[in-house]
């Protein structure tokens, strides 16, 4: 895939997203958007990364984006993390999900963190090869 017109697509969808909102996208648009950025959030600072900044913004649609190209097993992932919010579900809201994180024991939950970052390590590399389906489709579309 041309390199050059994968991050020219990818910045045409960041534009989109910034004035129109991420409904705005097409299905594989969103797909690309939301798990890619799950993935740069985990690489980033981990699961909990996703959680304190925007990721999780559009956490409802990345869990029904990874549903999509049956990521499964990430699903389960993300929804254990999630278990930790009230009635189990992160507020859309950054400030509020920050509120509820900053409460939460971080000493004790560490190896709760670790054991859920390893998990998706060990399935990024089969997230990422169904993604790049999806990134194709979107750079094939953008020509």
């Amino acid at each position: 895939m041309d390199k050059e017109l994968k991050q020219t697509t990818w910045k045409r969808l960041w534009e989109k997203v910034d004035e129109r909102g991420i409904s705005s996208l097409e299905e594989h648009e969103r797909i690309w958007v939301t798990v890619d950025g799950l993935i740069s959030d985990v690489n980033g600072g981990g699961l909990i990364s996703f959680f304190y900044n925007h990721g999780a913004d559009d956490y409802d649609e990345t869990i029904e984006d990874l549903e999509k190209i049956n990521a499964t097993d990430a699903i389960k992932i993300l929804n254990q993390m999630s278990q930790l919010f009230p009635n189990g579900k992160p507020p859309r809201n950054i400030d509020e999900r920050n509120e509820i994180i900053d409460t939460w024991n971080h000493d004790e939950l560490n190896d709760y963190f670790e054991d859920l970052d390893d998990q998706f390590y060990a399935i990024q590399a089969d997230i990422e090869k169904k993604l790049e389906i999806i990134i194709e489709k979107a750079v094939r579309q953008n020509l």
